[in-house]
């Protein structure tokens, strides 16, 4: 399949040791949430200091430095996952099933964008970027107003909205990395999985924070 689609032999390697440690990545994340459901560890500014604290780290390291850029990053995607723990605890809390589905669904999705990108037309989703940047600064604006408004409908635009943006970036990431690799502008795997990650933990979080809101509502229909 590769080779139909002019992926060479060097850029297949490059996704599979960035997807091994996106993997990675998101096993600490899952740590970071069970500490916080357990009590170990609760989540708030100190886990959102190290989650984007970790990330700047690895961005502004050098490529050389692997060993540091490594634990940098695992700190942050375990202090990613203990950010994410209330939204964890309270979908267990409801029903243990929602974080399986919400598993299952960012693994589907992220899944076929990333094929999406690796079997479509060199740079054919470049394009995308305009898009995306445009829709994640309308997501900021609508997140400041859903704070000051409390509006549930913001609040279902924001959540459906997140979820486009991070599932198109899921392509467009991906396709810049075969592109950067291939044109020998960048081969820094563990920055590209960082990317991948932010986009994982993005489409993860909205499908578990829909799911929570329905449950919800399912629930005081009953009641």
């Amino acid at each position: 399949m590769f080779k139909d689609v002019g992926i060479t032999p060097e850029v297949k390697n490059h996704l599979f040791k960035v997807h091994a440690l996106l993997a990675f990545t998101i096993m600490c994340a899952a740590l970071g949430s069970a500490c916080h459901v357990l009590g170990i560890f609760s989540g708030g500014i100190i886990s959102m200091v190290g989650s984007i604290g970790g990330m700047i780290a690895v961005s502004l390291m050098s490529q050389h430095q692997v060993v540091p850029r490594l634990a940098m990053m695992s700190m942050s995607g375990f202090f990613t996952g203990c950010s994410i723990g209330p939204l964890v605890g309270k979908a267990i809390e409801l029903d243990p099933s929602l974080l399986v589905t919400a598993l299952l669904g960012t693994a589907a999705i992220f899944a076929c964008f990333s094929m999406a990108a690796i079997t479509s037309s060199r740079r054919s989703m470049v394009h995308l970027g305009g898009m995306l940047g445009s829709g994640t600064m309308l997501l900021l604006v609508i997140g400041v107003m859903r704070m000051f408004s409390g509006s549930e409908i913001l609040n279902t635009v924001y959540l459906y909205l997140g979820l486009l943006v991070f599932s198109g970036y899921v392509a467009f990431d991906t396709q810049m990395i075969i592109l950067k690799v291939g044109d020998g502008i960048s081969n820094d795997y563990i920055w590209h999985a960082m990317e991948l990650f932010t986009d994982f933990i993005g489409i993860f979080v909205r499908i578990l924070a829909i799911l929570v809101d329905d449950k919800k509502k399912k629930n005081k229909k009953r009641s």
